[in-house]
Parts: C-alpha cells; sequence; structure tokens
C-alpha cells in the first residue's frame, strides 16, 4: 500500500486497523469495494503466514510446535498423542500467527486458550481476529493448523452466512441479526407469509435448535444442568448435582433430578437469551450476564412479544432427544397452558403459546400473533 507504513512489531490485526484508518476505510461499510479488495488479500496473507510458521501433518516436530504454543511443555512424541491434546483446544488463529511472528517458542509466550467453541468465538468477534475458512480452500490440506485447529462455524454462522452479501456481525443477538436480514433482504416486516421470508424463517428456526443442543447438554448428564442453573442466575448449582458429577452416576437416576426440576419450575426465561448466553461463551466468558428471568409467565410473553426473541415449537413436534432445555425448560412451560396437545397454533411460536395463559381454548387460539 503505497505510503503506509508497516510496523512488523504490531499483531496482524492491529495493522489491519491502521491500514484502514490510513485509508479512511474505518467508518466505511465492509463492503466498500477498495476495502474488501484489500480484506481479501489480508486474509489470503494469514493462510500463507499459517502455512508458514507451521508445517505438514505427517511432520512431529509441526505437531509439537503447536503443542508447545497452547501450553504443553512437554509435547509427546507420538502424532496420535499430539493429536488427542489439540482435539479439544480452542485458540485463535491470528493469535497463532503473531505467536509465531514474535519468535515462536523461544519467546516464551503462549497463545490464549479457550475452554469452549463458544468463548473462542466471542473472543474473535470481539477483537476482530478473523481468520476466513474460505481462504483454505486452495490449500493442500496438509497444514497442521489448517486442518485440526480450525473450529467449525455455529448452525446460525452457517445461516447467517448463507445469504449473499449478507455480513453478520457476531456479537449480535440473534433476534437482532434476524431483523437486520430482513431489512438486507428487503423483506416486508409486517408479512409473515412471504414465500422468501417464510422459508428463510424456517431455516433460521432449525438454527436455533440446533445452537440449544450445541450449548445445553443432555439430561443425563450432570454439567448439562450445571450449565442451565447457572444460565439462569444461579450461581452455585445445587452440591447434589456436583456429587452426580464427581461419580460420575446419571442425574435421572439421582434425588437431585426433581431438586433441579423443582428449580427450573419457577424459572421463566427467554430461550433466544439463553442460546446469545450460549454463543458469548456462556459461563466461562467473562462480562457474560446471565439472562434475564423474569417472576412470572406473563411477563416473559409479554418480553417476548416486544422484542420478537421467538422459539417456534412446530419443530419439537417430533422432538425425541434428550436436550436439557428442551426437554424440561419449554415442557414446563407448555404444561402451563395445559393444552399442548390440543391447543391451536398461535403463529408457531412456543414461547408466545406456552407463555399465554387463556381461560379457555378458543382465547388461546384467537390470541393476537406476533409478527416475525
Amino acid at each position: 500500500m503505497t505510503g503506509f507504513a508497516y510496523n512488523p512489531a504490531k499483531t496482524p490485526v492491529n495493522s489491519w486497523k491502521a491500514l484502514c484508518a490510513f485509508k479512511s476505510w474505518s467508518n466505511q461499510p465492509d463492503r466498500h469495494p477498495p476495502k474488501q479488495k484489500a480484506w481479501r488479500r489480508y486474509q489470503d496473507a494469514l493462510a500463507k503466514e499459517v502455512e508458514l510458521y507451521f508445517g505438514d501433518v505427517d511432520d512431529i516436530t509441526a505437531w509439537k510446535t503447536v503443542c508447545r504454543a497452547v501450553g504443553c511443555e512437554d509435547p509427546p512424541d507420538q502424532i496420535s498423542q499430539c493429536k488427542a491434546i489439540l482435539k479439544k483446544t480452542h485458540v485463535n488463529i491470528v493469535d497463532l500467527v503473531d505467536w509465531a511472528k514474535k519468535g515462536g517458542e523461544e519467546s516464551g509466550r503462549k497463545v490464549k486458550v479457550f475452554a469452549s467453541v463458544a468463548q473462542l468465538r466471542n473472543y474473535t468477534h470481539q477483537t476482530g481476529k478473523i481468520f476466513r475458512r474460505s481462504q483454505t480452500r486452495d490449500a493442500n490440506g496438509r497444514n497442521v493448523v489448517l486442518k485440526f485447529l480450525l473450529r467449525p462455524k455455529t448452525p446460525l454462522d452457517i445461516f447467517f452466512s448463507s445469504f449473499k452479501g449478507f455480513t453478520p456481525k457476531g456479537t449480535k443477538p440473534p433476534s437482532e441479526l434476524w431483523k437486520t436480514l430482513v431489512k438486507h433482504n428487503k423483506w416486508p416486516v409486517n408479512d409473515n407469509n412471504d414465500p422468501a421470508k417464510k422459508e428463510a424463517w424456517k431455516a433460521y428456526q432449525k438454527a436455533l435448535l440446533q445452537e440449544v443442543e450445541l450449548y445445553f447438554g443432555n439430561e443425563d448428564d450432570p454439567k448439562a444442568w450445571r450449565t442451565l442453573c447457572r444460565a439462569v442466575g444461579r450461581a452455585d448449582a445445587p452440591e447434589d448435582i456436583k456429587k452426580c458429577e464427581a461419580v460420575g452416576v446419571l442425574v435421572s437416576q439421582h434425588p437431585c433430578y426433581w431438586l433441579v426440576r423443582q428449580i427450573l419450575r419457577n424459572t421463566h426465561v427467554n430461550i433466544v437469551d439463553l442460546i446469545n448466553w450460549g454463543r458469548k461463551g456462556g459461563e466461562g466468558a467473562e462480562d457474560n450476564e446471565a439472562p434475564e428471568v423474569f417472576k412470572s409467565v406473563e411477563e416473559l410473553k409479554s418480553y417476548t412479544y416486544r422484542t420478537r426473541k421467538i422459539f417456534e415449537q412446530e419443530q419439537l413436534r417430533e422432538y425425541s432427544g434428550g436436550n436439557v432445555v428442551l426437554r424440561h425448560l419449554l415442557r414446563r412451560l407448555f404444561s402451563r397452558c395445559g393444552m399442548l396437545r390440543n391447543a391451536g397454533k398461535v403463529n408457531g411460536s412456543v414461547l408466545f403459546r406456552a407463555c399465554t395463559l387463556p381461560n379457555s381454548f378458543s382465547s388461546c387460539r384467537n390470541a393476537a400473533a406476533p409478527r416475525y
């Protein structure tokens, strides 16, 4: 870039920000042609840096280098054992590049490691340290980092990225991303019957369901119950859950199963808010506030209607999985209405419908439906 003074001491992302400031791109949209072209070149350069500093999948030295980068002081001599270490290691690729550029193992520094994909994802979007998977299409598939440390996108990321020209901001809540998508595609805001919008809404709802399953585990897993308790503001899960976790007992086979269900019986929380909590890193992320818990179903209903944070029930009619949220929190809300099997459809909205307390079936069926 003519006139731009590149400083190798800066991190890649800070160099990119400095370039944007130099070119007056900082306030330009991501699809501003010159900025977009430069971004692609920047991403291509990052991919080449990864291939420069980290070696082939058959080279044990390459595996050991990555292991040391993520904090393993004495890496094993077997590739299979290195794979086992890295399989559940979540690191930012741009951080890895910066680590290598600043001396690698000789620097004595370590790359920040995250406890989950959700925490890594939140960090990546907050810092702008983005490495596009599309940059690896032309790679030979032999690089140890590109093959084993790139983490898949979440279902909602895949959904929103599928629309041409739409660049979702990962830090926004799902409901806000949906509103932005509607505006981007110029779909009618007040018309739920627009064919293209309706089809996209179904796919969006499916992605929400998959995100619930991604962040909240099976009902027989004590960790899943503990995570859900913390998500709804219970800082310390009941001691019995901890005991189950310690000895590996299935929660459903322990008296604490009924204790936790009792806790959740009077817990009213929006499912889309729960998903957003998970996407921001869950309990392990700093400054990640728990979703708002409401005093009554009516308060939750009003909030859901006002914010349009809707999670539809249609996809749950044939659900047979064991997810702790879908099996227990949602069913508790359904039972409040008392008409799950017989009630008519109210815009297909599980939260809106479940949070309605009708005096009769007809009032449930005739209730005003929120738009999406």
